[in-house]
């Protein structure tokens, strides 16, 4: 232990690798709960009864789940970057191009950004798939009675769709929070 007290008092490791751990934290909890709450909020819009052409629409997350990341990634990097169709339609607009992707301070929240977002484009359609499944499997007989007794669509949702889908997720949310702590290919591509 004392050896690491030396490391990190030695210049600017320790006030930079708080920094650093700070950010994977909240990374890896925003990432994780974006892609969640998305990919179930994509899921309970595509199981509604009333929603035509839901296995049409299903089609779009997964089209976008069936492209390999490091593709996506090098798209994004691409449409972000100084020169890319982003900067382009946002001069054509009458704005100054916005560097999204360079070491300057107010560049980094834009590029944190970007990688919430480009993880969420990866990540969310099989969380959708997952969530989809799980959402066929949860027995109507509970919200029926539940609408019986007076239950919201918000309180069913609250006291019955959520615990039975955290329940069912909750092994796949702590691996994928350990693969969003330890995922260096977003920020690097």
């Amino acid at each position: 232990l004392s050896a690491w007290g030396k490391i990190l008092s030695l210049g600017n490791i320790g006030s930079t690798f708080v920094k650093i751990l700070g950010w994977n934290v909240t990374w890896a909890v925003l990432s994780t709960l974006l892609n969640f709450l998305l990919g179930l909020g994509m899921a309970l819009l595509l199981n509604k009864k009333n929603v035509k052409g839901s296995k049409f629409w299903r089609a779009f997350p997964i089209l976008a789940y069936a492209i390999p990341g490091f593709i996506s990634m090098l798209g994004f990097k691409f449409m972000f970057s100084q020169s890319g169709p982003i900067n382009y339609y946002i001069e054509q607009a009458g704005f100054n191009k916005i560097f999204f992707l360079t070491n300057d301070a107010s560049a980094k929240w834009w590029a944190r950004g970007i990688g919430l977002f480009v993880n969420a484009w990866i990540s969310t359609p099989s969380i959708m798939l997952m969530t989809t499944g799980i959402l066929s499997n949860i027995n109507t007989d509970l919200y029926e009675a539940a609408s019986l007794d007076g239950a919201s669509p918000f309180q069913q949702f609250r006291k019955i769709t959520l615990p039975f889908v955290v329940f069912s997720t909750t092994p796949v949310l702590i691996s994928q929070f350990v693969g969003n702590f330890n995922n260096f290919g977003i920020f690097f591509f």
